[in-house]
């Protein structure tokens, strides 16, 4: 009985360790309005991070490549962007909502 128990131990041990994380982006508050600001994980280095606005044109494509990162969004036209990070696999996308009071940003659901 000791030994199944030592197996099922070693096993789980195994398995939590080798079960990978999703990267973890944060959103960074900034008092100027017009900022959509973010800090990454290293895995993420690299990345892909595109703006595109609500009618599907791309506004600008850049390669992430400090841990954080400021976009500007002082002189793009009003609307809904997406901001798509996105890696080997893994995206996560943001909406972004430039109005004329500033920039209000959301998870993509």
């Amino acid at each position: 009985m000791k030994y199944l128990a030592t197996l099922l131990i070693i096993f789980g041990t195994v398995t939590l360790s080798n079960a990978k994380s999703e990267p973890e982006i944060q959103l960074v508050k900034s008092d100027l309005k017009n900022l959509f600001t973010f800090k990454v994980d290293r895995s993420l280095l690299g990345a892909e991070v595109e703006m595109i606005y609500s009618n599907g044109d791309v506004v600008t494509i850049e390669k992430l490549e400090k841990r954080k990162m400021i976009i500007d969004f002082c002189d793009v036209k009003l609307g809904d962007y997406i901001v798509k990070i996105s890696k080997e696999g893994y995206s996560k996308k943001f909406i972004v909502s430039k109005d004329v009071l500033g920039v209000l940003c959301e998870y993509d659901r």
